[in-house]
């Protein structure tokens, strides 16, 4: 503050300081709320690897969360015993539910996950999965286990490498 400066500029200038904390702090407050709000209560430990040989060797980053491994989309994809194009994927996102359709000619054979629950839909079948499906940083993680269960797909934990391998039918 220099001499010239009035005693109005000085108000002024107070309070835009004063606003631009105050809307800081408000900004803040909200990213914390909604970052709090997107995995409500979910406790995500660390990144692990996911490998499956299913269709392939394919490797993919999943999440371990509330001591389960959880794996996104693509490694949802990744693991599932049969080819999905982008056609058969949509996302819900007033219901946050994710819908696969492996045979785009056929809508009832379809998978559905919806965000907050502890079941997915398969081919119109309730499958309970042991463990939310939750939304961390707007990605949609899945536990995997119950899915790999139920196309009878072997998981294999390396807890020295921080590793799940998925293994298709054929190979076990």
């Amino acid at each position: 503050m220099t001499c010239f400066e009035s005693k109005s500029f000085r108000k002024v200038r107070a309070l835009t300081m004063r606003r631009i904390i105050l809307s800081l702090q408000l900004a803040a407050i909200l990213c914390f709320a909604f970052s709090s709000a997107a995995h409500a209560g979910a406790v995500v430990k660390n990144e692990l690897t996911i490998h499956s040989s299913v269709l392939g060797d394919r490797t993919s980053v999943g999440k371990m969360i509330n001591n389960r491994a959880h794996v996104d989309l693509i490694g949802l994809l990744n693991c599932l015993p049969f080819l999905v194009n982008s056609k058969g994927v949509s996302w819900e996102p007033g219901t946050k539910t994710l819908s696969i359709f492996p045979d785009l000619g056929d809508e009832s054979n379809h998978l559905k996950f919806q965000s907050g629950e502890t079941y997915f839909i398969a081919q119109g079948e309730k499958v309970e999965l042991g463990s939310k499906i939750v939304l961390v940083e707007g990605k949609m993680y899945i536990p995997l286990k119950a899915v790999a269960d139920y196309y009878k797909l072997a998981i294999e934990w390396d807890k020295k490498s921080n590793t799940v391998t998925v293994i298709g039918v054929e190979e076990q």
